[in-house]
């Protein structure tokens, strides 16, 4: 799994992410940034959006993701403790 802080995430948000979320993160930007090809319409000019607007697009869908994924996990990990105390109780 790829946690490696590669991209300059600040450190308050970085250390408080899940590794899976940190992955995601990683991931997303990773293939978002340098392939706006892959993102948007065919027929659409990819001149139309400069490159620090991509860059910028691309931090923040990774940062979405990366946020959704540490909730979800949270979320499934409470779900599971809950259903653990349900049974011994």
């Amino acid at each position: 799994m790829n946690t490696k802080n590669r991209y300059g995430v600040p450190t308050r948000a970085w250390t408080r992410w899940a590794p899976a979320a940190r992955h995601v993160f990683n991931e997303t930007y990773g293939s978002m940034r340098n392939a706006p090809w892959a993102f948007l319409p065919d027929k659409m000019d990819r001149r139309i959006i400069a490159p620090a607007a991509w860059q910028r697009l691309a931090w923040n869908a990774a940062w979405n993701a990366a946020s959704a994924a540490h909730h979800g996990l949270r979320e499934t990990v409470e779900l599971e403790r809950a259903k653990k105390a349900k049974k011994a109780g």
